[in-house]
Parts: C-alpha cells; structure tokens; sequence
C-alpha cells in the first residue's frame, strides 16, 4: 500500500496547502511529481507556506479590485488595509505586487504556477533570490506598471518631465 493517502491529518491541517495541490503522507507535503527528495518535511516550512496562502486569502478582494478592477469575493477591510500597506508603504509595494501575482494564479486555477510562485516567495525570504527577481518571473506586467512611478509613487516619466521643466525655467 503507497504512503500517500486521499486524507491526511497534515492535509487537515494545511488545508489552503491542499487546495493548491499539494499532496500529503502522514508526515509530509509534496508538489505532484517531485520524488521523495523533494518532500516538505519541515513544520516550519509547512507552516510558512499555509501562512502565506493565508495572506492571500485574506486579501484577495483587494488584489482582485487592484488586478482586474472587480471581485467576486466579499470586502474584508483588514485585508483590504493589509493589501494597502503594502502596495504604499516605502519600499513593501514590490511584497504586494508578489501576492497580487499569486493570487492571480489562485484566481486563474493555475496551482502548478500558485505552488512555484509560493516557492519563490520563500526563497525570496531566505535572501536566495530578490523579491523584484521573482515577480518578474512571475507577472513581468506588474514590474512594467511598479517602473513606472518613482519613490514618491509619481508617474516617473512625469516626474521627470517636471524636473526638466524646472531646470529650463
């Protein structure tokens, strides 16, 4: 009889895990495909990724409305306070633009992209690779829509329209 079991406790209890399509023993998770090597044994990784898919979660409305301009998901106004912190506060818009990228898959049913995309998330938190690097990987059209404003969050070809009109004055 195989390891992997239809019901597990871990699944219990890392259920937005499951619903990204992660699979479960008694004692690990696992993207499909990947062989035994590639498990997650660690609680705290398994927790990281729940908590980030918790984030998600409780800001989508708020992604939504930012994405695509409309969501069919209730208002929750501490997710939507969270997802504004982010998206303009100093230096945390690129964090935002990351979730807006993972809901976007969430959203689109893309689970294969969803659990590559948690995986750069985490990686991009262990310093293995930068946080800009993986939302270019993932949706290169919000790096595109974040380039185009400066620090004061300007339209930076404006801005800098501005300034040139300053320095012929």
């Amino acid at each position: 009889m195989s390891d992997i079991q239809t019901f597990s406790p871990l699944a219990a209890e890392y259920p937005r895990m499951a619903a990204a399509g992660y699979l479960f023993t008694n004692t690990t998770a696992y993207a499909p495909g990947s062989d035994k090597v590639g498990h997650i044994r660690k609680e705290q990784t398994l927790d990281r990724l729940e908590g980030r898919l918790c984030n998600v979660e409780y800001m989508a409305h708020a992604m939504d409305i930012f994405d695509t301009g409309a969501s069919v998901l209730p208002l929750n106004r501490e997710g939507r306070r969270q997802f504004d912190y982010f998206v303009n506060g100093r230096g945390k818009a690129i964090l935002g633009l990351l979730y807006v990228a993972l809901r976007r898959f969430q959203r689109e049913n893309r689970r294969d992209a969803l659990r590559a995309g948690l995986a750069m998330l985490v990686a991009s938190e262990d310093g293995i690779i930068s946080v800009r690097d993986a939302v270019n990987a993932m949706a290169p059209d919000l790096i595109q829509m974040l380039d185009g404003f400066d620090d004061e969050r300007e339209k930076a070809l404006t801005r800098a329209a501005q300034i040139e009109d300053q320095r012929l004055a």
